[in-house]
C-alpha cells in the first residue's frame, strides 16, 4: 500500500487485504467492525477505508451505500491530498487488468496457476468470481501491483458490468455479488483432475 501514500503497517495491511479478500465490497458496518476488532490500527483502517470509499464513490454511480460521515470527519484535513494518488493506484490497476487479453490471457492464467483456464481468468478480471488468496497475490506479483489496489480493481470492475447479462437457457440474469470460488470452478464443468487442482488452490499458502 506504500504507492497510494497511506502510513499503513504491514499489520493492518493485513487485516485490510484479508477483508477485501473476504468482501470487495465493504459497508461502513464492515470497516467499523474492524477498527473495533483491531483498536491499535484504527487509525490507519480509518484512513484507508475513507480512501477506498471515496475512490469507488467517485468511480462508479453502481455503489449506492452513502458514505459515512463520521469516517470522513476523522481524516477530513489529509483526504484530498492523498486522494489522487488513490485513484491512479486503482486506474493503474485496472489499465493493466484491460490489456490481459488475446494470447497474454493464456500466458498469464498459466504463469499464476490457473493453467489453460482463461475462462476463470476472465471471470476473476471481472470480479466476478471470488478468487483464492494464492492466485490474487501471484496476479498482482505477475502485474506489479499491491494486492489490495488490485482487489480494488476488480470491485470497480464488477460495478461496472454490463446492465444486462444471459443464463445459457436465454433467460436474463446477473449476478448481485461475485461468486465464490467453489462455484466458478463446478461451474466450469472440467474434468474431476483440474476441478481438485484448482479448489485446493483456496487451501494453498505461499
Amino acid at each position: 500500500m506504500d504507492n497510494m501514500n497511506v502510513k499503513v503497517s504491514r499489520e493492518a495491511t493485513a487485516l485490510i487485504e484479508a477483508l477485501l479478500l473476504e468482501n470487495p465490497h465493504p459497508t461502513n458496518s464492515d470497516w467499523k467492525a474492524l477498527v473495533m476488532n483491531n483498536p491499535d490500527y484504527a487509525s490507519e483502517i480509518v484512513d484507508f477505508s475513507i480512501l477506498f470509499e471515496r475512490n469507488v464513490h467517485l468511480q462508479s454511480e453502481a455503489y449506492d451505500e452513502p458514505l459515512d460521515q463520521d469516517l470522513f470527519d476523522e481524516l477530513s484535513e489529509h483526504i484530498f491530498d492523498m486522494l489522487g494518488t488513490v485513484e491512479s493506484s486503482a486506474s493503474e490497476a485496472q489499465a493493466k487488468l484491460s490489456k490481459i487479453v488475446g494470447p497474454k490471457s493464456r500466458v498469464i492464467a498459466r504463469d499464476i496457476g490457473l493453467r489453460e483456464h482463461v475462462e476463470i481468468l476472465d471471470q476473476i478480471i471481472s470480479g466476478e468470481t471470488k478468487a483464492p488468496f494464492v492466485l490474487v497475490k501471484r496476479l498482482a506479483s505477475n502485474l506489479g501491483l499491491e494486492i489490495a489496489s488490485l482487489v480494488q480493481a476488480f470491485a470497480l470492475n464488477f460495478s461496472r458490468r454490463p446492465a444486462q447479462a444471459f443464463k445459457s437457457d436465454g433467460k436474463p440474469k446477473l449476478e448481485q455479488e461475485p461468486i465464490d470460488w467453489e462455484v466458478a470452478v463446478r461451474a466450469a464443468e472440467l474434468d474431476q483432475e483440474d476441478t481438485n487442482y484448482l479448489l485446493g488452490l483456496e487451501r494453498k499458502i505461499e
